[in-house]
């Protein structure tokens, strides 16, 4: 149970940091599509040009535009953000280099992204304006040199991408104060070329396709980014031919996008660097067609007012999808294209930021009601409405107008309202009028559309949106505000005395001050619907900062800011009717410099070195969750922070606070663009490498950390005596069987990848016992066995077998049944890892193999065959099929020789029949989870699902006697465990739906 409780925080975790970034990026500062494809080539020669001209050397020749050869085979689109504004040459620290290849001849046009330490991809359409997720971008010149100004000071991440060798992703780039950093030659590895046509499934080709790069995973776990928020690496020409020249050798997988055609994903794999694979066919089903019209159109249209169609989704949750969008002709018909068969689309006139995408609950601005219906639906009627928003009138309990104020709207996560991207502060009358707010039916989206009014001196109120006027704006009349007093904050310098301007005060409730996810901080620029319990606020120049006082209770005040250490001050009482002054000091900390170095006295570039304040005695247990993409942390003794040694290996920490701290060199090299989750348990204070030193009131301190002796792993990984390029090779330690612990990565974390020969080099690593696991999405099972490191260079090689499980999978009177999902699993596998992928997977339909087989080989064809390949030949496996309309079934238990095929491995599926447990009287903020383990034979894994608003239902359930139970889990991971009355045997009966109700 303590592992699925973590899970549950871990999903939960998920959503909102990925969640926040959607909502923090502001539509506004997001290109279309158009406007990247036609500014980003111009835009970055005109960049180069310009550090040309100031350099005297010869500017690299511009990129030639989509269209404008009519012989050309392929558009080609580079992989990359579009490029920002000129940044000025004049201010900011400079990130140079020269892009060399492997035989160390300089690559011009080269196109460099640089971005910060998120974990996002970097190829994400994104700009310097951004409040996460920035990007800056330029090309090589002829003699393969670039420079970047624009970012700031600290840890960056770099991408190169250059026609005919592999993208490369550099991670730790330290950008130093001053003149900047040099990174010296930067080298890319020889890729491949893959050319081929897209076409309509028995039909001709498809022009103006887009092919977008996926993350390839070789786990079955893939993040799928939405195709907007990339720029695709080709483009189809009039005849749907394509080609790419940015692919690393090994496994690749594609989504192709076409205006006409649904989206779908091809997978396939790239043996040899320098190869070219053509014949490529990427054949799309054909769409289906929604038509109709907009009536009451104003004489005056908005701009960008279009017409969308999602996939309807019960609930409102699923998977990131983009919608099919239609402009409008004059007298407001629509033809949306492009669409699913037999599918069901959610078709409503919005406002669109150019995408229509909805993450996490978030649509673009509507402005007609939502009507679903079936595609190929062409009389479709849909009612303009002029605005969709709220107004409302704020005063204060005298009948004066509230002015002063910020005004938050959304759903789940509320965002200031901005215009022209500042947070409005000030509203002339008290009169509140906002028109595009972007809230949909409950019968979309189950999360209600609030808003939050906060002004100092008054309570905040929070208000639910639960219906809209005959015209959109709905009209929530007058609001008064409830006076309350208020909490004046003096923050001053503790040595001299003299105010402190903009610092980041907080007062907050001790129950909920700290946010247990710490992705973002949050405050600033929006919140979570129920984080009522903590007000936060700016000094002004006299260094006072006033907030709303929460009366008759006790709080605590931090203040923040970037040049002195974190300022205290607990047990704030606040009398009712009283309003209260504090002052906080603060002192400039202590600096400390950590200098690491290795066995033999060598610095150490690029590690992270972690700090804490020495943890308090603990008690028992305690669970700590740690990230090396994103500070999370929930129950540990401490707050890790992190910092990045330079190429000096120094690392520094200032504004340190006065007393004990510790410090030790991370176990592995720093890691962004991407996020690393290791769940770990035990008393933390126990933990070996800590040194620890005390630090004084402006005072410096150097530390030197000496790193224990280390491995470094070099080898090759064959398959069948042949390199296999693009195979994952990770280390996983020896660990107690006993001790619980869950690693979670994302695509291209944990580990390193082999070249286009099957190289793969690890360096720093900590001698011991390993299981060595080698992962290829050509195989369908990982390849793991014991490794032993010792101190210095040490070589590892292994040649994988081809060893495959074939058979059929049919129905009860043996027909065979199509798109069956088939996978191979040890018999001790289980079923956690959906606890994640009910939050968080691939967007796209089921991939398609080109070459061989017409569908993925992990699903069964039109007669029901499957073939797995890639199988464990070490251990007993089974064969598991799963299918939308049947019940799971899970062969006997086989083992294989290496390299043995097996064939007659077949499965008979029963129909399914659904569950739906409901829990009356749910509160909120909690998890709770539905068991069901099966009663009428052996081999049925059990279920596992969490309920959401008291809800849950549980699909594709074996026919037979199940036994179910619900637990309660928290959100810091304790709950009320398992109740007897939350324990009962159902009965599961074939296409039926059977139906548990529970009382809380």
């Amino acid at each position: 149970m303590r592992n699925t409780t973590l899970l549950v925080a871990l999903s939960a975790a998920v959503v909102l940091g990925i969640g926040a970034w959607f909502f923090l990026s502001s539509p506004a500062a997001q290109p279309t599509q158009t406007e990247i494809e036609g500014r980003s080539a111009v835009e970055s020669q005109q960049e180069a040009n310009a550090r040309t001209e100031a350099s005297g050397a010869q500017a690299a020749p511009t990129e030639d535009k989509a269209g404008s050869s009519s012989d050309r085979s392929a558009v080609e689109a580079k992989p990359q953000a579009p490029a920002t504004a000129t940044q000025p040459q004049s201010e900011g620290p400079v990130l140079r280099g020269r892009v060399v290849s492997d035989a160390g001849a300089p690559l011009a046009n080269a196109r460099v992204i640089v971005g910060d330490n998120d974990f996002m991809p970097l190829e994400v359409i994104s700009s310097s304006n951004e409040e996460f997720a920035k990007r800056w971008n330029t090309v090589t010149r002829a003699d393969g040199r670039f420079e970047i100004r624009g970012p700031v000071a600290g840890r960056l991440r770099l991408g190169v991408w250059v026609d005919g060798y592999a993208p490369l992703l550099q991670e730790n780039i330290n950008l130093a104060n001053g003149a900047g950093t040099d990174l010296g030659d930067v080298v890319v590895q020889r890729g491949v070329r893959l050319s081929g046509y897209v076409t309509v499934e028995g039909g001709g080709p498809v022009a103006g396709a887009k092919i977008f790069a996926e993350a390839v995973s070789s786990s079955g776990f893939s993040f799928s980014m939405p195709g907007r928020m990339r720029q695709p690496v080709a483009v189809t020409d009039a005849k749907g031919a394509f080609e790419i020249n940015t692919q690393a050798a090994g496994p690749w997988k594609f989504l192709v996008s076409s205006a006409n055609h649904p989206d779908r994903t091809f997978e396939g794999v790239a043996a040899n660097a320098g190869a070219h694979d053509s014949g490529l066919n990427f054949a799309l089903s054909a769409g289906a067609t929604i038509a109709g019209q907009l009536a009451g159109l104003p004489e005056v249209m908005p701009d960008a007012l279009q017409v969308l169609a999602r996939e309807h989704r019960d609930g409102g949750w699923g998977p990131p999808v983009e919608a099919r969008i239609s402009e409008l002709d004059a007298d407001g018909r629509f033809v949306i294209t492009g669409c699913k068969a037999d599918t069901k689309y959610d078709v409503y006139a919005a406002v669109s930021d150019s995408s229509g995408l909805s993450f996490f609950g978030r649509p673009t601005t509507p402005r007609s009601e939502t009507v679903t219906v079936p595609s190929g639906s062409l009389g479709v009627l849909l009612t303009f409405k002029p605005a969709n928003g709220v107004t409302f009138l704020v005063v204060d309990q005298a009948g004066a107008p509230v002015e002063d104020m910020t005004v938050s709207v959304g759903r789940g996560y509320l965002r200031p309202h901005k215009v022209d991207d500042k947070v409005v502060e000030h509203f002339p009358g008290g009169l509140v009028m906002i028109d595009d707010l972007p809230f949909l039916p409950a019968d979309v989206s189950p999360i209600p559309t609030e808003v939050a009014i906060e002004a100092v001196g008054f309570e905040t109120q929070q208000i639910e949106l639960a219906g809209q006027s005959q015209n959109g704006i709905l009209n929530l009349g007058t609001i008064t505000m409830r006076d309350v007093p208020v909490v004046r904050v003096r923050v001053v310098d503790a040595d001299t005395g003299k105010p402190i301007e903009d610092a980041r005060v907080t007062l907050a409730l001790p129950s909920k001050e700290e946010n247990p996810f710490g992705f973002v901080e949050l405050a600033d620029v929006g919140r979570m619907a129920d984080q009522v319990t903590s007000r936060v606020a700016r000094t002004k120049a006299n260094g006072v900062a006033t907030l709303s006082a929460f009366e008759g209770e006790v709080a605590n005040v931090s203040v923040r800011h970037a040049d002195f250490t974190i300022g205290r001050m607990d047990g704030v009482a606040m009398p009712v009717g009283e309003a209260v002054d504090v002052e906080v000091r603060m002192g400039r900390g202590g600096r400390v410099e950590v200098l690491a170095k290795n066995a033999i006295g060598e610095p150490i570039k690029g590690v992270r070195i972690h700090t804490r304040r020495p943890p308090e005695p603990q008690g028992g247990s305690n669970t700590m969750m740690r990230t090396l993409g994103a500070s999370v942390s929930m129950g540990g003794p401490g707050q890790v922070d992190q910092s990045v040694t330079n190429d000096k290996g120094l690392a520094v920490f200032p504004h340190l606070e006065p007393g004990a701290h510790q410090f030790r060199i991370g176990n592995a090299p720093a890691s962004g663009g991407g996020m690393f989750i290791a769940i770990e348990s035990g008393n933390e204070s126990q933990e070996p490498g800590w040194s620890q030193i005390s630090v004084a009131e402006g005072e410096t301190v150097e530390l030197e950390l000496i790193e224990e002796p280390m491995s470094e792993l070099t080898g090759r990984v064959l398959e069948g005596g042949r390199p296999l390029a693009g195979a994952r090779v990770r280390l996983q330690e020896a660990k107690d069987d006993n001790e619980p612990s869950f690693d979670f990565f994302l695509p291209n974390q944990g580990g390193t990848t082999t070249d286009g020969m099957g190289r793969f080099k690890m360096e720093r690593v900590k001698p011991g016992d390993y299981t060595v696991v080698i992962e290829h999405s050509s195989r369908v099972m990982d390849y793991s066995e014991a490794l032993t490191l010792g101190v210095g260079s040490e070589t590892y090689s292994v040649d994988l077998p081809i060893t495959i499980v074939e058979g059929r999978v049919t129905d009860a009177q043996g027909q065979p049944i199509q798109g069956a999902k088939v996978e191979a699993i040890t018999p001790s596998e289980g079923r956690s890892s959906s606890m994640v992928s009910m939050f968080i997977s691939d967007g796209g339909d089921t991939a398609i193999t080109v070459g061989g087989a017409t569908t993925d080989p992990a699903r069964t064809n039109a007669n029901g065959e499957y073939s797995l390949r890639g199988v464990a030949s070490d251990r007993p496996i089974q064969v598991r099929a799963t299918h939308a309309s049947s019940a799971p079934v899970t062969s006997k238990e086989l083992e294989l020789g290496p390299g043995e095929v097996r064939r007659g491995i077949d499965l008979e599926m029963l129909p399914a029949g659904k569950l739906r447990v409901v829990l009356n009287g749910a509160p909120e903020d909690t998890f709770f989870l539905v068991h069901a383990n099966y009663l009428d034979g052996a081999g049925i894994p059990p279920e596992l699902t969490t309920l959401t608003d008291g809800e849950a239902t549980l699909d594709s359930l074996r026919p037979g006697r199940w036994q179910l139970s619900l637990s309660e889990v928290g959100m810091n991971g304790n709950g009320a465990g398992d109740r007897d009355d939350w324990k009962r045997e159902v009965v599961v009966k074939p296409g039926e739906t059977t139906e548990a109700a529970f009382d809380n």
